[in-house]
């Protein structure tokens, strides 16, 4: 993110009964009656015979959170204060439209306890307001709330505490948003907060006259009327000497008089009138027009700043990603090699085992008389070309031969001593081995018994 400083207004129940109307020299005016006179001077489109110009008090901004998730802090409002009237005057602005014409400038500031809301410190402003319709505005009570302007140069997150302007990576947290937070070692669900963007110091840059502010106690407190008008008229004060009065009203009758021929003499055509009403179709076509793009370049801005949030946050995300890449990266490349390691080691140890098998052939075809000593060298490198299955074939075969090629010695009386195989003595045994194959008479259960009986040497 470039370390830009960030543009921030604040543009809810408002009491018009707070406003107080002064004429010039400061007596207080009653403003119903004063708005009904007004509104009988011919809308005072034309302003002729209304003020030039007022000055309006107002409430421009206080501390605390306002309804857009913004929070202003007393210090950093109190140190940024100047900037309403350094290097210039700020403008007066309607609805933070700086393309248009200013509606007056900023002639004083006071940091202050708050009168509309006492818990609160505030900016107070002294405006002095030359705009026709916008002085109409204040004097029959419809412009009532106001909005700042300003670039920040410090916005922290309530949730993380980052400073949004000054930091290289967005936190990614949305102002308005709620967010859960989970304090360290603590063992529950954590705390559910709704994130809050505190600004740090700023520079004024305008304040406007809005319909709906973030700040509900942005309000005019004072109007004075800084011009004569007719509430100020000498034609209207009763002690005034009644001759005066009647030359005024011959001068005002003449110049009225005056107006009428002047129009008479300009009369305009039937052409001229519909030339004219093409024009300000035209006009009010164009206004609307401009109006409609002004309200889709605001849109497109709006837009344009969310998705530079979000690009911000996908960078971040895409970031941590790639150095999480290089970290399985680097651990495949320490697993590959630990799998060389082990397939190097196989091998080997597959070698060993088929040159176990070969040499157990080789011992087995030796002690069989299937080769000699001198053969071994020779043979071993013809068995090495065999497959580790058909060598273990091979030494369970010969294991086989091996054990077929067994002689049994042959029992004589020499090597069964005097006593027998059985360690029975020789003449308990009456059974000869001619008797056994010529004879096959059955064998009782009472001739098994007298065996046994003489076997054990019993009659």
């Amino acid at each position: 993110m470039n370390k830009t400083n960030g543009w921030i207004q604040d543009t809810f129940t408002i009491n018009s009964n707070s406003v107080v109307l002064k004429d010039s020299i400061g007596n207080v005016l009653d403003k119903d009656n004063y708005s009904n006179i007004t509104d009988g001077m011919g809308g005072m489109d034309a302003g002729e015979d209304g003020p030039k110009c007022i000055t309006v008090e107002i409430e421009a901004t206080h501390t605390g959170i306002t309804k857009n998730y913004t929070e202003y802090i007393a210090e950093n409002m109190k140190r940024s204060a100047p900037t309403w009237t350094a290097p210039y005057n700020k403008p007066v602005l309607k609805d933070h439209n700086t393309c248009c014409d200013t509606l007056g400038r900023v002639r004083e500031y006071e940091f202050m306890k708050s009168t509309l809301a006492p818990d609160k410190d505030t900016i107070k402003l002294t405006l002095e307001i030359t705009d026709e319709d916008c002085i109409k505005r204040h004097l029959n009570g419809t412009a009532l709330t106001y909005s700042i302007g300003a670039i920040a140069k410090e916005v922290y997150c309530s949730i993380c505490g980052t400073d949004i302007i000054n930091s290289e990576d967005f936190c990614g947290h949305m102002k308005g948003n709620k967010y859960t937070t989970k304090k360290e070692g603590d063992k529950g669900k954590g705390v559910t907060e709704t994130c809050i963007w505190q600004i740090g110091d700023m520079e004024y840059i305008e304040v406007s006259e809005v319909n709906v502010p973030a700040d509900e106690w942005a309000q005019v407190i004072n109007v004075t009327i800084k011009e004569p008008d007719m509430m100020n008229d000498p034609s209207m004060d009763p002690e005034m000497d009644s001759k005066d009065s009647l030359e005024i009203q011959e001068t005002n009758i003449t110049d009225s008089l005056e107006l009428v021929d002047e129009l008479l003499d300009n009369t305009v055509t039937a052409d001229e009138e519909i030339a004219i009403t093409e024009i300000t179709d035209e006009v009010i076509v164009v206004d609307d027009t401009m109006k409609l793009l002004e309200d889709k370049v605001n849109t497109l801005d709006l837009e344009l700043n969310e998705t530079k949030t979000k690009l911000a946050y996908a960078e971040d995300g895409l970031a941590k990603a790639l150095e999480s890449n290089k970290v399985l990266e680097s651990e495949m490349s320490i697993l590959n090699d630990k799998n060389k390691h082990i397939n190097t080691v196989n091998i080997e140890l597959a070698k060993t085992i088929k040159r176990i098998y070969a040499d157990s052939i080789l011992d087995g075809k030796i002690r069989v008389g299937q080769i000699s000593d001198s053969e071994r060298e020779t043979e071993l490198n013809n068995i090495m070309t065999k497959t580790a299955k058909e060598l273990s074939d091979i030494l369970i075969k010969l294991k086989v031969d091996e054990k077929s090629n067994i002689s049994l010695p042959k029992v004589t009386q020499a090597n069964i001593g005097e006593d027998g195989a059985l360690k029975f003595s020789q003449d308990k045994v009456d059974l000869n081995e001619k008797e056994i194959i010529s004879e096959s008479k059955t064998l009782t259960s009472q001739d098994a018994v007298n065996q046994i009986l003489n076997l054990r040497g019993g009659k």
